[in-house]
């Protein structure tokens, strides 16, 4: 007697297998149940890590959908489309992840092969032909698509033309459930770009008002009236929870102002950031929610200012390097202000670095990302099994980045671990032997509550390190061991 497994838990099943095309496409072939249950999902994403031949396929797929009238764009521009069956499905419908320039990408590689040009033999006046196809397809795309998610505008390539797309045919109902929007723009851009990119977040900010994710990368100077149209986008917008700006060299004052929710907000080398600036948020009754700070110029000063009067609501921060230089001073105001903070991940660069993570253990953390950017002699087999007495006693998720131990002081660190740990995640340069995964094993044995173990696995031929034999005893014990052999 076969049992069949039902098409909901089929469904969680292939959404896990997003990441994983090539498993996600055999399953295509094994019915038409499946078939039908895989398709959507393959085409959700089409565009992302695409190789050539792939590239030329999803294009030759979408145009394939078209009707002979669509089809008569391309004879107008001299291109014979040959006759092709129909296909099984209408694949533009199933789009979730639109990214123009992908697709322009894409139209680039397809007509490369077109007219068999060679890399870097593309003529000036031909990149109009491909800026015209690619408008071409995103009309249809965004025609056909009902249920679009996320959207990625860039100005990458010098030849492509940004498109307002809020303005094509049944964007209004495609673009209407939009929850996450990345705009990308250039050191150098023409009037005309800033222009149709003011246009794209005005146009956004009267179709769309659900979006939950903003990020805006590379903007500079001569891009200042595009502010207005993000000002409008942010304000429009009803459930606004993260909000990401990165190489960002304009006055973030008027952004800052716009901002009236509860949120995380990620910067990303931005100039400027002086209190002025935070005030808003400062002073709001709702307050922040999560906070990333990367490669900025704010001083010690105002972060300890923005953290102590943020404190109510922070619940996560990430923070580089360079504002553990120089004092204990930051540690010492999450432990003493922020009692709402559960979420730490910081990049660790102090000589006295035990005095740096004493008041770590006055915290209520529960997960904590310790990344080690100094050189490979500043911490010894001493040092390191005594951040183990450190840790929060409310801390569950660890993860420690480039931190070179050896057995003895890895066996010693776990032994002054007295926090209820259920997930480890190491990402050591040289990798775990057997050995270090033995003494994790066993630690895991003996105390019976880790539950997940995530480390960096090296191949040595058709050898692995550690061995599949130190895995599978370590997955005895640990219900989830999982080894990358790189690291995201």
């Amino acid at each position: 007697m076969s049992t069949q497994i039902p098409l909901e838990c089929l469904e969680q099943i292939f959404k896990h297998l997003l990441n994983y095309r090539s498993t996600l496409f055999n399953c295509l072939l094994v019915n038409r149940s499946w078939c039908r249950q895989v398709v959507p999902l393959l085409w959700s994403r089409p565009f992302s890590r695409l190789q050539w031949k792939s590239s030329l396929r999803l294009i030759q797929t979408y145009i394939s959908c078209m009707t002979k009238d669509q089809k008569s764009f391309f004879t107008d521009l001299d291109i014979f489309i040959p006759e092709s069956s129909s296909p099984l499905f209408s694949y533009a419908k199933y789009l979730r992840k639109f990214n123009y320039n992908e697709l322009s990408s894409c139209v680039n590689i397809w007509y490369c092969d077109y007219y068999q040009h060679g890399d870097g033999n593309i003529k000036s006046d031909e990149y109009i032909k491909i800026n015209l196809i690619t408008k071409e397809l995103g009309k249809f795309i965004i025609s056909h698509s009902n249920l679009i998610h996320e959207l990625y505008i860039s100005k990458t390539f010098g030849f492509s033309q940004i498109m307002d797309i809020t303005s094509f045919p049944g964007a209004k109902s495609s673009l209407s459930h939009l929850r996450k929007i990345r705009i990308t723009g250039a050191r150098y851009m023409e009037t005309k770009d800033i222009n149709d990119f003011s246009n794209i977040l005005i146009g956004l900010s009267q179709i769309c008002t659900q979006v939950r994710d903003i990020e805006i990368y590379k903007f500079h100077e001569t891009s200042s009236r595009i502010i207005e149209g993000l000002i409008t986008l942010i304000k429009s917008q009803q459930n606004l929870s993260k909000f990401t700006v990165s190489y960002w060299n304009l006055n973030l004052e008027p952004l800052i102002f716009a901002l009236e929710t509860q949120m995380g907000l990620s910067l990303h080398q931005c100039d400027g950031l002086d209190s002025k600036i935070f005030q808003t948020i400062i002073n709001s009754p709702v307050g922040l929610k999560k906070l990333y700070l990367t490669d900025n110029d704010m001083s010690t000063g105002t972060l300890i200012t923005l953290l102590r009067n943020t404190s109510g609501t922070l619940n996560q921060l990430t923070l580089d390097e360079r504002v553990t230089i120089s004092s204990t001073s930051i540690f010492e105001t999450i432990a003493t202000h922020c009692s709402s903070l559960s979420h730490l991940d910081i990049k660790v660069l102090n000589p006295n670095i035990l005095n740096l993570f004493r008041p770590l253990r006055q915290t209520q953390l529960k997960h904590l990302v310790l990344n080690n950017v100094s050189s490979k002699g500043l911490y010894d087999d001493e040092v390191f099994p005594e951040i183990g007495k450190f840790l929060p006693k409310t801390l569950q998720n660890l993860g420690l980045i480039y931190w070179d131990f050896t057995l003895q002081s890895l066996q010693s660190f776990l032994r002054n671990c007295d926090c209820p740990i259920k997930k480890i995640f190491l990402y050591k340069d040289s990798g775990l032997n057997d050995d270090h995964l033995n003494i994790i094993t066993q630690y895991a044995r003996d105390k019976g509550i880790l539950k997940s173990l995530k480390f960096l696995i090296r191949s040595c031929g058709k050898i692995s390190i550690p061995s599949q034999e130190a895995i599978k005893r370590a997955q005895e014990v640990i219900p989830l061991v999982q080894g990358n052999n790189r690291f995201n």
